[in-house]
């Protein structure tokens, strides 16, 4: 073989990788932008609704404070949402290339929907198309159907395997948990502020912790002590840190407070962010 023809060739082969990359960037260009411009949006809404807020506690203006505070807090849980969709993604990814391992499924339809997801949730973490590895990722058309023909069949004296689940958490029951909220937060901050602005603080740094896939994943996937040894600690003092210019007088209240302070409010976060909640402001005046 000749070098013109060998370059030739390898020429044809990397402008065929090319195109495939590029057709598999399209795939997903819609859903990345969609969701970025959704949470660009929010974010800068976030940011407005707490001037807002905090110009009209300036004014005396209840009113005003209490349709910014909710605004905000509608703004936070749309948030939320769209951080529990993109973590969901990374653990349907990670779940199945376990699975994968072991099992053949046999079905290519999965295997392709895989593979989206696998590029869909690199693009929402923001990494550069240059630096994802697409070796041996194809994507054709895929849908996604419910089965009714699966049975499981169950032998009562045999042990059998629950199957992964969706992920998140269902409303816990809460006889005493508004109280326990209330309580923990008097022995946070004391009476120095409003109990309202301290809600509203401790949802504020939920949100911010809640950014970060990481923390996510380690709340989700360990017991408490294992993610509290984990980057929760470090995304609290660090949302602690951002909430200076919104909520300065009970964040330099934390700054300032012992170990013991960041500690539990630390603690009060992860117990939010494992149970999907916020601080329902609403409920602290009825």
């Amino acid at each position: 073989m000749t070098t013109a023809s060998w370059n030739s060739r390898h020429e044809t082969g990397i402008d065929v990788i090319d195109a495939q990359h590029k057709a598999l960037f399209a795939a997903t260009e819609r859903p990345t932008r969609l969701y970025n411009q959704k949470l660009k949006m929010l974010r800068d809404a976030i940011v407005a609704w707490e001037s807002a807020y905090e110009k009209a506690r300036a004014n005396q203006d209840e009113a005003g404070m209490k349709s910014a505070d909710h605004q905000r807090k509608d703004t936070a849980e749309q948030i939320a949402a769209l951080m529990a969709f993109k973590s969901g993604l990374a653990r349907f990814c990670r779940a199945y290339a376990y699975i994968a391992q072991l099992i053949d499924f046999g079905d290519p339809g999965l295997e392709n929907f895989a593979a989206f997801a696998k590029l869909l949730s690199k693009r929402l973490d923001g990494v550069p198309a240059d630096r994802i590895d697409l070796k041996g990722l194809v994507l054709s058309g895929f849908d996604i159907k419910a089965r009714t023909d699966l049975r499981i069949r169950e032998e009562p004296d045999r042990p059998y395997l629950k199957p992964v689940g969706p992920g998140g958490s269902g409303k816990a029951d809460e006889p005493n948990y508004l109280k326990e909220i209330i309580d923990r937060l008097n022995r946070l901050f004391g009476d120095a502020t409003p109990l309202r602005d301290q809600a509203t603080f401790v949802n504020h740094i939920t949100a911010i912790a809640r950014e970060s896939d990481v923390v996510m994943a380690q709340v989700e996937n360990n017991n408490r002590e294992q993610a509290l040894k984990g980057n929760l600690p470090g995304a609290v003092q660090q949302g602690v840190v951002r909430a200076l210019s919104s909520h300065q007088k009970l964040a330099t209240q934390v700054l300032k407070a012992d170990r013991q302070a960041m500690s539990a409010l630390t603690d009060l976060i992860y117990e939010l962010i494992r149970d999907r909640r916020m601080i329902d402001l609403d409920d602290l005046n009825a």
